[in-house]
């Protein structure tokens, strides 16, 4: 910009300045902060870099929201070129790489271990993005096209992304009721195996893989 701030001044195509729009600026920056913080370890155990991340991963959203919404800063007169949705998806990208660098970390671990609470999160995270851009997207179709007012119009948003989060958290509880009604049914089991051999006259162990003797029940101390 300052080697060649002449051409840059007389070179505007559509009546728009050939400048850098803001939201790249920031994802460029918050790119540049993470290469930075990326073996940043303070004395806690929060990791910088994934607070930087999230921060490029909404900037990107929104670039992207933005185009599918059809915003007029990204798409009408602006001060500057608007962001392109490529780079906007470059930015969502590199957030993501940046995350699950390190899925072991403490803010990750709790979407990606195999336990219900991450299988539950990852399911929710996903609709929360999913599904508010989604309905956002028809209250718009609906307005462009003069179907409903305005205030119906929320009042229905409102109420579709209501239902489908009762729905979605109706779905989450049936399953984790359904794993810990089995888990119930095992701890039954073995409690009842347990009982079987303390109750028999055979002498009864276990070992390990090395045919070390852990444990055993009553009628193998005789």
């Amino acid at each position: 910009y300052f080697l060649y701030t002449g051409q840059l001044a007389s070179d505007i195509p559509g009546n728009v300045p050939n400048r850098m729009a803001p939201g790249t600026a920031i994802g460029i920056s918050l790119t540049g902060l993470s290469l930075l913080a990326l073996y940043y370890r303070p004395v806690r155990k929060f990791i910088p870099v994934h607070l930087i991340a999230l921060l490029m991963a909404l900037t990107g959203l929104l670039t992207i929201l933005g185009y599918i919404y059809k915003v007029r800063a990204f798409h009408g007169v602006f001060t500057y070129i608007p962001m392109a949705v490529l780079t906007a998806f470059c930015f969502l990208l590199f957030s993501l790489a940046f995350l699950f660098r390190e899925p072991d970390s403490p803010v990750m671990r709790e979407f990606t271990t195999v336990y219900s609470g991450s299988n539950t999160s990852r399911l929710l995270l996903s609709a929360a993005i999913i599904i508010p851009a989604t309905f956002g997207l028809l209250r718009l179709y609906s307005h462009w096209n003069n179907m409903v007012n305005t205030e119906f119009g929320v009042a229905v948003l409102v109420l579709s992304i209501i239902v489908a989060f009762l729905i979605l958290i109706w779905v989450n509880t049936f399953r984790l009721n359904r794993k810990d009604l089995l888990r119930e049914k095992t701890e039954k089991q073995v409690i009842h195996l347990g009982h079987l051999v303390e109750q028999t006259s055979d002498a009864i162990f276990s070992t390990d893989t090395a045919f070390v003797i852990k444990s055993w029940n009553k009628a193998a101390e005789v």
